[in-house]
């Protein structure tokens, strides 16, 4: 019985021994990856890595996804940018486009009248050299001047189709760029 009692002890002994054992390799481990992700120093200077975030659209920041100083992942959504600034550009634009259409339109239908003007005038001013001579230069200057209004709305329409297209392309380019790689 006493060797029995013995055997008894020597396994509990054997087992407290092991529990030790493995209790300090667990404060061990903990303590070692507490320290590795903890920085002291008694100098108090600190090195790190700056990277500086910026939209290749600007816009208003709607909403703001993280938090100073929180982890970030590739790929994660930080910020949101409102499109309604470039919705309202687009609008803009084909506003612009359908009154430089109208105009050039204008423009356009004056250009026969002007002719017409002309022709009724050489026809009345045939009677006289001198009047017609005034008739002819005035009617002319009406058609250049018709014709000019005309080019003018025409560059007015490519300014403001040229418009649409950068407005159409910052929009698109917003809703291509995928929101969570904003970084």
């Amino acid at each position: 019985m006493a060797n029995a009692l013995s055997k008894f002890q020597t396994r509990r002994l054997a087992l407290f021994i092991s529990l030790g054992v493995i209790t300090l390799i667990g404060l061990g481990a903990w303590w070692w990856s507490h320290m590795s992700t903890r920085i002291k120093t008694d100098d108090a200077m600190v090195a790190g890595h700056l990277h500086p975030v910026s939209p290749r659209v600007p816009g208003t920041v709607t909403a703001v996804h993280v938090l100073e100083n929180q982890m970030v992942k590739a790929g994660q959504l930080l910020v949101q940018l409102d499109d309604r600034d470039y919705q309202a550009q687009v609008l803009q634009a084909e506003a612009a486009l359908a009154t430089a259409k109208a105009r050039a339109q204008a423009a356009e239908s004056n250009i026969p009248l002007s002719q017409a003007q002309y022709q009724a005038q050489v026809t009345q001013a045939s009677g006289g050299l001198s009047a017609a001579t005034n008739v002819v230069a005035q009617s002319e200057q009406a058609i250049k001047e018709a014709k000019a209004a005309a080019e003018s709305a025409e560059h007015n329409l490519a300014e403001a189709e040229a418009q649409l297209t950068k407005a159409q392309q910052d929009l698109q380019r917003y809703n291509s760029v995928d929101p969570r790689a904003v970084s």
